[in-house]
C-alpha cells in the first residue's frame, strides 16, 4: 500500500520504475481516491487534484456527478487520462 499526502500527484510509472529495481512488480494498481465526477467531452471524468481518471463503464455502482466522492477502483495506467474501474463508490460528508 502506497499513501499519498493530500494534493499530491498519482504517478504509478515512478512506483513501478522504483520497483524496477526488485524482483517485485506491478500487476494492477488498486486505489482509493477522493474527487468529484464532471462531465468532459461526453465522458465522465473523475478530478481528484492534480490527477484525472476516465471512468469506464461497469457494472458497478453508480457514480452521481457533482458530488465529492471517495471511490475505489482498478487503474489502468497505460491510457492517457488513466482509466478507473469503479469498484465502490461513498459519498463525501458535508461538514
Amino acid at each position: 500500500m502506497v499513501s499519498y499526502k493530500i494534493g499530491a500527484a498519482f504517478r504509478p510509472k515512478d512506483i513501478r520504475d522504483a520497483l524496477k529495481k526488485t524482483d517485485v512488480g506491478v500487476t494492477q494498481f488498486q486505489i482509493s481516491v477522493r474527487g468529484q465526477v464532471q462531465q468532459q467531452n461526453g465522458k465522465r471524468m473523475l478530478i481528484a487534484g492534480k490527477d484525472v481518471f476516465l471512468l469506464v463503464p461497469s457494472t458497478g455502482p453508480a457514480v452521481p456527478s457533482d458530488a465529492p466522492v471517495v471511490i475505489e477502483g482498478i487503474v489502468n495506467d497505460q491510457t492517457n487520462p488513466m482509466e478507473l474501474k469503479v469498484l465502490t463508490v461513498k459519498p463525501v460528508a458535508k461538514n
